[in-house]
């Protein structure tokens, strides 16, 4: 397989991912996904997303364990972002301030983002993996099923 196709199967995974655990997070009434709220928050919807996906899904106490496992990746790949948030904003307003677009430094970011992304995207798949994995065809059918309704139309399942 070509890096290319690494790098877009890779942050592919990486959004599934958290798409997935979004589908799994409700109404959101208060703070979204995307962190609003601050860390506080992020902990309030992840520990709903555990309790939903645990009680939906009737968890065993190892699924409850990868799932946790699953969560607490997503959450440091998040924060380690949101980190960085800002000063990737400014950089590129600076790159859309100037006469001239640097194209040479927008491909560079693309490039540093795709590598983040190639680098953590194996942490993930294991994590999704081990979940996954550790369910029964039943519990394997019950989560496609709101994957698919939520991602289908737009609306949050559980």
């Amino acid at each position: 397989m070509k890096k290319a196709s690494k790098i877009i199967l890779g942050s592919v995974l990486v959004v599934t991912a958290a798409g997935t655990l979004k589908v799994f997070a409700g109404s959101g009434e208060g703070c979204h996904f995307r962190g609003h709220g601050g860390p506080f928050a992020s902990g309030m919807i992840m520990g709903r997303m555990t309790e939903r996906v645990s009680s939906e899904l009737d968890l065993t106490a190892t699924q409850k364990e990868n799932l946790d496992a699953l969560i607490k990746e997503i959450t440091a790949i998040r924060s380690e972002a949101i980190s960085h948030r800002d000063e990737r904003k400014a950089e590129l307003l600076s790159l859309l301030d100037s006469p001239t677009l640097d194209q040479a430094r927008v491909l560079n970011l693309v490039t540093e983002k795709a590598q983040k992304v190639e680098t953590v995207a194996p942490e993930i798949i294991a994590a999704i993996a081990a979940f996954t994995d550790s369910l029964t065809p039943e519990q394997k059918t019950r989560l496609h099923e709101r994957i698919d309704h939520g991602f289908g139309h737009g609306i949050r399942p559980f």
